[in-house]
């Protein structure tokens, strides 16, 4: 029984990319309202944002273009393929 599939991981993906842009948005705009000026608080926020847009792309990717929440592609002797281009997509973004 698996406990994740490839609708899920894209779903995380999306969910995960969107709750902190309206998370650090609310909070920037919140701050702009109560008049207070820009912190290095601030500035850390919005480069943990950046970071976490990236690995919600990378999990996208994964998810899309390779086999993240798939089963691995297998030959008749029960082996995996390798050389499978969404294995080796997959490959190429885990490794980074």
């Amino acid at each position: 029984m698996d406990d994740y599939s490839q609708g899920q991981m894209i779903a995380l993906g999306f969910i995960f990319l969107v709750l902190p842009i309206v998370a650090v948005g609310a909070r920037l705009w919140a701050k702009r309202l109560g008049r207070k000026g820009t912190t290095l608080d601030d500035y850390l926020i919005i480069g943990a944002l950046a970071l976490s847009i990236a690995c919600c792309i990378t999990q996208l990717v994964a998810a899309f273009d390779g086999q993240l929440g798939q089963h691995q592609v297998v030959g008749a002797d029960g082996q995996p393929i390798l050389d499978d281009p969404r294995f080796l997509i997959y490959e190429k973004v885990h490794d980074r």
